[in-house]
């Protein structure tokens, strides 16, 4: 069974409703990709993204383990993805983490991703658009988080947004953050991190999310705060020295919903 759930990748699909998405904008799909950390599951995650026909893929952090000095899974899954929908890659922490760090993000750019580091893109469709915006993770770990420069590092990316009337997308590493990426005009928030709990059993996952993430809130799904929606993928890694249990890894779909 632990061979079986820890191997095998699920869809997860989730609508998200705004007045603020133009109506050419509606059903926009996108397929959210977060901590693969360098898999070898490629052949069954580009099967459930081409399932999903998104129009965007987006991978919101950890493509890669901070040691990893051999990038080739990465490498042809952002390959297989870009044949899909254009890429979009925001750095998580094991990426910030990694002494190769400028070296991968070439080595991604090559395989035809856009680095959405700390910058943000309109997506347009005819004369309308939408804002998607990346945060390069903090350097800090959760244990050791410095609260003072991750506001600052949040201010100072929405001061870069152009068009800030836009319906505005944040590419967020570390959903155990929502509570302070919610203090911003930002609408959706596409994140990962947590692994949704890595075992999914009462008591268990809350004290691994405790001792990892010093969060328990936003493992897997759909959240809202004030006028912020977010979704957080339960992740794509597959790590038997660290098994999933009733957690199997996804590609989560977004739908963009106009509401009238």
């Amino acid at each position: 069974f632990v061979f079986v759930e820890n191997n095998r990748v699920v869809i997860s699909s989730y609508s998200v409703y705004s007045s603020k998405i133009p109506p050419v904008f509606n059903n926009y799909k996108i397929a959210l990709i977060t901590d693969f950390h360098n898999s070898n599951n490629v052949r069954k995650i580009l099967e459930k993204v081409e399932d999903i026909k998104p129009q965007i893929i987006v991978i919101a952090g950890d493509m890669i383990s901070m040691g990893d000095t051999d990038f080739k899974n990465a490498g042809d899954l952002t390959l297989g993805l870009k044949r899909i929908a254009p890429v979009y890659f925001t750095s998580g922490n094991h990426e910030r983490w990694s002494s190769k760090e400028k070296e991968f993000l070439n080595y991604l750019s090559d395989k035809g991703a856009v680095i959405l580091n700390s910058s943000a893109t309109e997506l347009r469709i005819e004369n309308e658009a939408i804002n998607l915006i990346g945060y390069r993770d903090i350097i800090y770990s959760d244990n050791a988080m410095r609260y003072d420069i991750l506001n600052s590092e949040l201010k100072a990316l929405y001061e870069t947004v152009e068009n800030k009337d836009l319906y505005n997308i944040l590419v967020f590493h570390r959903a155990n953050y929502f509570d302070k990426v919610a203090q911003f005009p930002y609408d959706l928030v596409l994140s990962g991190h947590l692994h949704g709990g890595q075992v999914n059993l009462p008591v268990i996952k809350n004290k691994i999310l405790e001792s990892r993430f010093q969060n328990t809130q936003y493992s897997k799904g759909y959240y809202r705060m004030n006028n912020t929606q977010m979704i957080v993928s339960a992740g794509l890694e597959k790590n038997y020295k660290y098994p999933r249990l009733f957690n199997p890894t996804e590609v989560v779909e977004v739908s963009l919903k106009y509401l009238k």
